[in-house]
């Protein structure tokens, strides 16, 4: 029978074309890494409290997770999708999706409910870009437990939605001094990949408009969360194509 849970549905951009791709290069980067992300994900994250009755799968081009609506359960589903995230961005793929809060079975591998289908209609009506949006209900619940806690960090849309700040460790690392040991640790070059990826997926998706649409939002994001224009930081901008009328503004000036 059916129980209160939090869920999110996340759906892996660019599937598709991995797929087709593995049929003739089973070693691509992309494809491992695919691999690796989704099964350290499933295996690595037990519950951290027997109650929350955390829950992973994937199938396709989907991944789901659950939990019982506690507030270490919906911490467990928001760093797991930033884990995720992180991860698999560091080989050029991203991620959208959302979470919901309701009624849902599941019990591997079987799920179904309304908070399912509420969770994956605000994937595909809302979130839009490559973001993870947060329902009302699960953002309430995330503000009653956000007070002081560094990560993980929910923030608003300047479209509305609230969204899963996935780069929020990424801003606390341009915040501290840089030293040599900094700067080669496995946080910072972590980030760097990261940066570099979206800089690269931008960079190439200016001949497809839907995509470039993404990719811009994703940078936008990326500069105006990560980058301290106060003092430079270890983490530089993401630079975005220039576009004609950007070019006639810069005339006019």
């Amino acid at each position: 029978m059916y129980s209160d849970r939090y869920i999110a549905f996340v759906d892996i951009l660019g599937f598709s074309s991995i797929v087709r791709q593995s049929e003739h290069d089973q070693t691509s980067k992309r494809f491992d890494a695919l691999v690796g992300a989704l099964t350290e994900i499933g295996s690595h994250h037990p519950s951290l409290n027997a109650s929350d009755d955390f829950q992973f799968q994937s199938f396709s081009d989907s991944v789901v997770m659950s939990s019982a609506p506690t507030p270490t359960g919906l911490v467990q589903i928001l760093s797991s999708i930033s884990d995720l995230a992180i991860r698999l961005l560091k080989t050029s793929l991203l991620i959208r999706g959302a979470i919901a809060k309701g009624k849902l079975y599941h019990k591997q591998p079987v799920i179904f409910g309304p908070a399912l289908l509420d969770a994956y209609s605000s994937e595909v009506n809302i979130a839009k870009f490559p973001r993870v949006v947060l329902s009302r209900e699960v953002y309430e619940d995330f503000q009653k437990i956000a007070g002081g806690m560094k990560y993980p960090q929910v923030i608003l849309a300047e479209d509305g939605p609230p969204y899963l700040h996935v780069f929020a460790k990424f801003r606390m690392l341009n915040e501290v001094a840089p030293t040599a040991e900094f700067l080669n640790s496995d946080e910072v070059l972590e980030a760097q990949f990261c940066r570099t990826a979206i800089q690269n997926l931008l960079d190439e998706s200016i001949y497809q408009p839907r995509h470039y649409e993404k990719l811009l939002w994703l940078s936008i994001y990326w500069n105006s969360t990560v980058v301290s224009q106060a003092t430079g930081g270890t983490l530089k901008q993401i630079s975005a194509p220039v576009s004609r009328r950007a070019l006639d503004e810069m005339m006019i000036r």
